[in-house]
């Protein structure tokens, strides 16, 4: 059966999924509660893993920037040589074996959410950018006459 599994991330991680779910219903003890009974930690936590890295990591070739780095007193690292930015935002992963995934992200005001979170909207603000891009615009002239202090 695994012969006929692709070779890709996606198809290794389902797989690496299904054998910690048998792994780990193999251990369960018939009669004591696991979770009230539904599905042990490590299989929860491997669902998770497979639905939610995909998304996070968009690009699989990763350099190694520093070797070894020390964390100091209060368990930071210096970023700088990674870092584009300053005052740059990150969500931040780790898994069980401590490793770590920065992934930047960019806020957007309150007051511009709805664009997002109205497909519509949205669409049509990309159709008009495109349009712009492409020329398929004209130049209708100023509206400061039409416009009202109310």
């Amino acid at each position: 059966m695994a012969a006929n599994l692709p070779n890709s991330p996606r198809a290794i991680r389902m797989s690496l999924v299904m054998v910690s779910a048998s792994a780990a219903l193999h251990q369960m003890v018939p009669g004591q509660s696991t979770l009230g009974g539904r599905f042990p930690l490590d299989l929860l936590w491997a669902i998770r893993y497979f639905f939610t890295m995909p998304t996070v990591i968009k690009d699989t070739n990763f350099k190694l920037v520093t070797e070894v780095q020390k964390t100091d007193a209060k368990k930071r690292l210096s970023l700088g040589q990674v870092v584009e930015e300053a005052g740059a935002t990150y969500n931040i992963y780790s898994n069980r074996l401590g490793q770590i995934v920065l992934d930047p992200v960019k806020a957007i005001p309150a007051y511009e959410a709805w664009l997002f979170e109205n497909k519509s909207a949205l669409d049509s603000v990309k159709r008009g950018l495109a349009d712009s891009a492409a020329g398929r615009t004209k130049n209708l002239g100023s509206f400061a006459p039409h416009a009202s202090e109310d």
